[in-house]
């Protein structure tokens, strides 16, 4: 059953229900008033017209179990109160996770690779193996990469990888001018 199919059942259960409802208040149209689906199909009378237990609709916004579950609640039960659906407990820790997953991890990420950077960047100061000039150059160099990956990602539908690369190549370039200016004076403040 496609989901057009669905809908269908759903809002003809729907018809049925408030008929039943308004039969059961006493109210009714208008003696003479022909609504637009009266003149296309036949009205059935009320008591021949039993409820129909149309299969819930899953939604982004509900569940398919929370759907399930509303769905199964049977519509001819006389004393319903309304009842408020919980979320499962693993529709709620697949959604912290995927919370979690998406946008925390990559900023980890992104503070590790500023942290392995800053780590590097020492220990080749320390040994001497790059002179002042060539620090800098690779500073802005990986910076340069690290924002065309960013600005590549954020085009591919990648917002979250996208957006830390940008930021860590912001962060870079941060350090490779503050060591340029600051610390070996290659460029004036």
């Amino acid at each position: 059953m496609d989901e057009n199919e669905q809908v269908d059942a759903r809002f003809q259960a729907l018809e049925a229900r408030i008929a039943t409802l308004e039969a059961a208040a006493g109210v009714g149209r208008a003696p003479g008033v022909i609504s637009a689906q009266a003149a296309v199909r036949p009205v059935m009378p009320v008591a021949a017209t039993p409820p129909v237990a149309a299969p819930p609709i899953a939604s982004p916004l509900v569940p398919a179990r929370a759907a399930a579950a509303v769905g199964a609640a049977s519509p001819a039960s006389p004393a319903r109160t309304a009842v408020p659906v919980r979320p499962v407990w693993s529709d709620v820790i697949a959604d912290l996770e995927e919370k979690l997953t998406g946008r925390a991890l990559a900023v980890v990420g992104g503070v590790a690779l500023v942290a392995g950077a800053i780590f590097f960047l020492s220990l080749a100061f320390s040994r001497g193996w790059i002179g002042p000039e060539g620090r800098v150059l690779i500073g802005i160099g990986s910076a340069g990469f690290a924002l065309a990956m960013g600005a590549w990602q954020l085009d591919h539908r990648q917002p979250t990888v996208g957006r830390v690369l940008v930021a860590v190549g912001l962060a870079v370039v941060s350090l490779a001018m503050f060591a340029a200016t600051r610390l070996y004076g290659l460029v004036p403040v």
